[in-house]
């Protein structure tokens, strides 16, 4: 924990994916609680923001708590690969925002953001688009969890994050990193259900 609670966001943005949904939550929290602003930051890795962003970021004033680090390269310094400093940005978030999107499609795919942030043992805030799968993959490694479109589930779950942070106490993923063997063994068990079924 320091002085700042660090939102974080990795990948591409858009119109269907989009950081807007979390900024206008920061607005009604900002009138909540005023002094979460000095202490909040949300830090957009990757991508420039897309149109919605942009504009809630300038309707909200929220240049100061939005910060824009763009792709990360090759560090000349340290050597270090782009690949390399994003997974060390991934371990030093506080929370790592999973952006489901909001295409119908999203119900049938894991995004695979998802395996990354899980390897990088943080609490996660998914956001996610009518996919229980997802959904219980996110609850039973004990993440923040919203619904794409439910502002008031949005709110609230910043409201939590923002609270547990306060109290040093945000939730510790269990480390249940997907591997082969928890994929075949999935697979077999839906074959057997499906064989099981009348």
């Amino acid at each position: 924990y320091s002085k700042y609670l660090n939102l974080c966001h990795f990948g591409s943005l858009a119109s269907d994916r989009s950081l807007s949904q979390i900024l206008l939550c920061l607005g009604e929290l900002f009138d909540k609680y005023p002094h979460a602003r000095a202490c909040i930051r949300v830090h957009a890795y990757g991508a420039p923001l897309d149109s919605l962003s942009i504009e809630a970021r300038e309707s909200l004033g929220l240049d100061d708590v939005l910060i824009l680090h763009g792709r990360l390269e090759k560090d000349p310094d340290t050597g270090l690969s782009g690949r390399e400093r994003v997974a060390i940005k991934m371990h030093e978030a506080d929370v790592l925002i999973l952006l489901h999107g909001t295409d119908e499609w999203c119900a049938e795919y894991i995004p695979s953001k998802f395996y990354d942030y899980l390897w990088a043992g943080r609490p996660i805030w998914g956001i996610t688009h009518r996919n229980p799968q997802l959904d219980q993959m996110l609850l039973d490694r004990k993440s923040y969890l919203s619904a794409d479109g439910d502002d008031e589930g949005i709110a609230m779950a910043l409201e939590r994050i923002w609270l547990d942070w306060q109290q040093k106490q945000l939730l510790q993923p269990i480390w249940q990193p997907i591997g082969v063997d928890q994929a075949v063994s999935s697979i077999l068990s839906h074959i057997a259900q499906e064989k099981a079924a009348p």
